[in-house]
């Protein structure tokens, strides 16, 4: 996926929205070592200011989700 300028107030909603699911399952269901999530498309920080430490299993299903939802097409999303 090619590197993208500016994100669109929705998606940094979704952005938001997406890191604070994960992160409560995360926290709620997986013991053992977390680290704060990075995302290599953009800097997560500019859109949640508060870190979301997260297993490995965790990080790697929040950037498949994401992903996804920068790609998606659609606009609105489908329900």
């Amino acid at each position: 996926m090619e590197r993208r300028r500016e994100i669109l107030k929705k998606e940094k909603s979704d952005i938001r929205t997406l890191m604070k699911f994960v992160g409560i399952f995360c926290r709620e269901n997986h013991n053992g070592e977390r680290t704060p999530f990075s995302f290599k498309l953009f800097d997560i920080r500019k859109i949640e200011k508060k870190r979301v430490p997260l297993c490995p299993d965790c990080t790697r299903l929040l950037t498949y989700g994401l992903t996804m939802r920068l790609k998606c097409p659609h606009d609105p999303k489908p329900m």
